[in-house]
């Protein structure tokens, strides 16, 4: 199903991602030597459905062909750029850059064409030792893991504390450069990444290699400091190597893998020359590959599992954002939403699992909907707290095929 398209302003999308919470989608478009744009999806893939437009004026520098973008767990996002610098042929003052989310904010406040004196547009930070970055992925905090490729290194940078909207204090942030863990760039294919923050394994696609690899982030230590080269000279609070980690080759391909992303024990894979989405049980100790869907959507590049649980994609050449909508299954059950605890940030069509309760005991509820043509008579419903051990609910019944029970 295409969700939305160059009708909403979507052109050369390269990466998207949902606000933590919600099913608000960020779409980051690649744009021009004037930086590129976002467009926002407010209630994505729903009848009530809107979308906007947004562009900072000052997305020349701080998002300038943007490779990559990653939400953090707070709802602020960063973002990384496919290119060496924006002032001079031997500059290498590029990296990635921090911004809000909250639309009052993004795009909004400190809009100006460059002016003297004025604060820089309304980004939060921006650290600047990694040009031609490919991917980025979020850790914890205000630290990200970025696939540099001009220096051919993943890294982690810490922001720290950011500066607030606009203006350009970096002196809080902090990077650790894996000096041994390699990346290799290929020309206008990102290097997409994604960390499962249960394990530690981040995964990675090394686009000059076409290899999907992972590292323990649980792993290495620091070897040295590093000293800012003249080239991209900044004052930072620490910058390090890092060596020891943990490294793995999952796969190679023949063709040209782009995308990445994780979640609940699967990995899925997007694949740019053909379209195939590649599936890996990543539960166990080693990754296991599964299956293979195919498309048929080549130039596909950033993919997303979304709050629905289904896989969302762009596609660059096709301008389009695409989620892959399974067909009608005889036996299908689907939880549509929390109904106790009360969750945080909820809206129509998406249920959220973060809830903030203080008590010795909680009384869960939820919703249980039946998606197949058949009448549901039984369902094993899973769930755990705060990553504590899998627990299992036998719920037994009538469910009438499209009727919903709690």
């Amino acid at each position: 199903t295409t969700v939305v398209s160059s009708v909403n302003s979507v052109s050369q999308p390269r990466d998207l991602d949902f606000k933590p919470n919600s099913n608000e989608l960020w779409i980051a478009n690649y744009g021009n030597s004037n930086g590129g744009s976002m467009v926002i999806v407010y209630n994505a893939g729903t009848s009530s459905q809107t979308s906007q437009y947004k562009k900072d004026t000052h997305s020349s520098h701080f998002m300038i062909y943007p490779s990559a973008i990653a939400f953090s767990d707070s709802g602020q996002w960063a973002g990384v750029s496919e290119i060496q610098n924006t002032s001079s042929p031997t500059s290498t003052f590029m990296g990635p850059a921090l911004w809000s989310s909250d639309t009052s904010i993004f795009a909004r406040v400190f809009q100006n064409n460059w002016v003297n004196g004025y604060p820089l547009g309304s980004h939060y930070d921006m650290l600047h030792q990694s040009p031609f970055a490919m991917g980025i992925a979020h850790d914890s905090a205000k630290a990200y893991w970025v696939a540099d490729g001009y220096n051919g290194n993943i890294c982690k940078y810490d922001f720290v504390q950011d500066h607030g909207p606009g203006y350009d204090d970096h002196s809080a942030g902090k990077i650790y450069r894996y000096t041994d863990v390699s990346f290799t760039r290929t020309a206008t294919i990102p290097g997409h990444m994604i960390l499962d923050k249960a394990t530690g394994w981040l995964y990675f696609i090394d686009s000059g290699t076409k290899m999907l690899r992972r590292m323990n982030t649980n792993t290495g230590s620091i070897s040295g400091t590093l000293t800012v080269p003249s080239t991209a000279n900044e004052p930072l609070a620490g910058y390090w190597a890092v060596t020891g980690a943990t490294q793995e080759t999952i796969d190679t391909f023949s063709t040209q893998i782009c995308g990445v992303d994780a979640y609940n024990g699967r990995l899925i894979v997007g694949d740019f020359d053909n379209g195939n989405i590649y599936l890996y049980d990543i539960s166990g100790g080693s990754p296991v590959f599964m299956d293979t869907i195919a498309t048929g959507q080549a130039g596909m590049q950033g993919v997303k599992i979304g709050p629905d649980g289904k896989i969302w994609f762009v596609n660059r050449t096709q301008n389009t954002v695409v989620r892959i909508d399974a067909l009608a299954s005889i036996d299908d059950a689907s939880i549509v939403s929390i109904v106790s605890p009360l969750t945080e940030n909820y809206v129509t069509n998406f249920y959220s699992t973060a809830f903030n309760q203080c008590t010795g005991s909680i009384v869960p509820s939820v919703m249980l909907a039946n998606n197949g043509s058949n009448t549901l008579t039984s369902a094993v419903i899973n769930y755990r707290i705060d990553n504590g051990p899998v627990n299992s609910y036998n719920w037994t019944g009538s469910l009438a095929a499209g009727n919903s029970i709690t």
